[in-house]
């Protein structure tokens, strides 16, 4: 039997309440995420390091480069200036 009293709430945030660098990051996530069950065979991503610190922006384009390379998937992105 399911007990309320059992609920533990979740560490979520509210998306409003997160920097623009998480919305980024979250946003990204769920898209590769999608991509992984529904593959495409190109992706378009504009200025997806515009939000990010340089920690952030090296780990994105390691999972970009990783998952073009191992994949017939391209991607086109495009850097702020």
């Amino acid at each position: 039997m399911f007990c309320k009293e059992t609920l533990i709430s979740p560490a979520w945030k509210p998306v409003e309440l997160l920097s623009g660098g998480q919305q980024a990051l979250a946003a990204l996530a769920l898209t590769l995420g999608m991509s992984a069950v529904y593959p495409c065979p190109f992706y378009c991503v504009d200025e997806i390091d515009a939000a990010l610190d340089t920690r952030a922006v090296a780990a994105v384009a390691r999972v970009v480069e990783r998952l073009s390379s191992s994949s017939c998937c391209n991607s086109i992105c495009t850097a702020s200036a």
